[in-house]
């Protein structure tokens, strides 16, 4: 399976991907409960540049796949699950695929 390439981003001029996830990363480091992380996630995401449609989709795709307590749980940056960066990459590019 191919995930994304950061080669591959200036492909998308109306989200700067990688800036959108590391937003989202910290905002969600810095939340503190489960609906603070929702919102939090979806504040960062559209302040880089994501609208509300896309920051749904991949805050929906990740909350899916992890479930609540695990997005919360990431604020504890030992408790990151080792494939977070590259679920969330490639939930980026579906969501991108799906909204156009």
């Amino acid at each position: 399976m191919s995930y994304f390439n950061l080669a591959t981003a200036p492909k998308y001029p109306y989200f700067s991907i990688f800036k959108i996830l590391c937003v989202a990363i910290l905002t969600m480091l810095l939340s503190a409960c489960a609906p603070k992380v929702e919102r939090q996630f979806k504040q960062g995401c559209k302040e880089a540049g994501g609208n509300n449609a896309f920051c749904s989709c991949v805050y929906d795709k990740l909350e899916a796949h992890y479930g609540t307590q695990t997005l919360k749980d990431i604020e504890d940056i030992y408790k990151v699950p080792a494939d977070f960066n590259e679920r969330g990459q490639a939930y980026t590019l579906k969501c991108i695929h799906k909204l156009k």
